[in-house]
């Protein structure tokens, strides 16, 4: 089963602000979430680990 980030845990888990997640994520350097609603975005584990390898 995949372990899924919320954007608060992916910021704490790269060790970056959410402006900078915002500018990684436009570069393409992480992996499109996953959109539950307008206000949750989840991103798999599994694929930020293989895009930051």
């Amino acid at each position: 089963m995949s372990e899924w980030l919320s954007t608060k845990q992916l910021c704490t888990y790269l060790h970056i602000s959410k402006a900078t997640l915002w500018r990684y994520l436009k570069a393409g350097k992480l992996p499109q979430p996953k959109r539950l609603s307008d206000k949750i975005l989840l991103w798999e584990k599994k694929l930020v680990d293989q895009m930051l390898a």
